[in-house]
């Protein structure tokens, strides 16, 4: 039974996927959560706000949680994805309900449709804006080499110079 619970699928170790299991549930709730409040008749702003909310709680989650940290550019991507993919969802929906009404109706609808667009493309704008603010905390390792060289540089330095001093003390003493 143990044997069946440490079972790698595509060699991926169980414990090692629950960050792909956050992925699927924060897609699963912004995408329900979406559609049932356009379904709903909610006001735009409340679809975007709830859409903004799941994206920073993704963010926040994996990069606070040990058990789900993954690297700030995946989150980054992640949230990226993840708000173009509300923003999809929510153009779809509009667009569904556009094709429902009748051909009378469609033209009430236009300015509705075009707030509907504005806002959803607020939830690229958030995953976009995410994506930007976890680039800023990826270690940059070309300026990590760059520091560590000079510090084995003045490192190096001191040592010679350091045994230069003690060359010139054994030589005194002698």
């Amino acid at each position: 039974m143990a044997r069946a619970l440490n079972r790698r699928v595509h060699d991926v170790a169980p414990q090692d996927s629950w960050d792909r299991a956050l992925l699927l549930v924060a897609f699963l709730a912004g995408v329900g959560g979406g559609i049932l409040l356009k379904v709903s008749g909610a006001h735009p702003f409340w679809g975007a706000g709830f859409a903004a909310l799941v994206l920073c709680i993704y963010a926040a989650a994996t990069y606070y949680t040990t058990q789900l940290r993954i690297e700030p550019e995946a989150i980054g991507d992640n949230c990226y994805y993840l708000g173009f993919l509300f923003t999809l969802t929510s153009l779809a929906v509009t667009l569904y309900f556009v094709v429902q009404a009748g051909s009378e109706d469609r033209a009430q609808l236009i300015p509705e449709v075009i707030s509907g667009f504005g806002v959803a493309l607020s939830s690229t704008i958030v995953g976009v804006f995410l994506r930007v603010l976890m680039m800023q905390f990826r270690v940059d390792l070309v300026a990590r080499e760059r520091e560590t060289r000079m510090e084995l540089d003045m490192a190096s330095r001191d040592l010679r110079e350091e045994m230069a001093r003690s060359v010139r003390q054994i030589k005194s003493f002698t």
